[in-house]
């Protein structure tokens, strides 16, 4: 049996894998992005910065700022 052709063919599936997994990956990521504004009048605790925010247990995006409202003291405005 020739060594350097099965050589070959696992070097060149793992390309391929390679090669689809990372094809897969970025065409996951070409979606539309929003960002939203909102005012929470409850407790903000656990929220910062770049903190993940999930809907039903699914990742949905991340917090890019916290800041209290000037105008009404009591809403924190993520």
């Amino acid at each position: 049996m020739n060594y350097t052709l099965v050589g070959l063919f696992v070097v060149g599936l793992t390309l391929a894998t390679v090669v689809l997994g990372l094809w897969l990956a970025d065409s996951l990521q070409t979606g539309e992005t929003r960002r939203y504004s909102v005012y929470l009048t409850d407790t903000a605790s656990g929220l910062g910065r770049d903190s993940p925010v999930t809907y039903r247990g699914v990742d949905v995006g991340q917090v890019h700022a916290l800041d209290i409202d000037p105008e009404h003291p009591e809403r924190v405005h993520a």
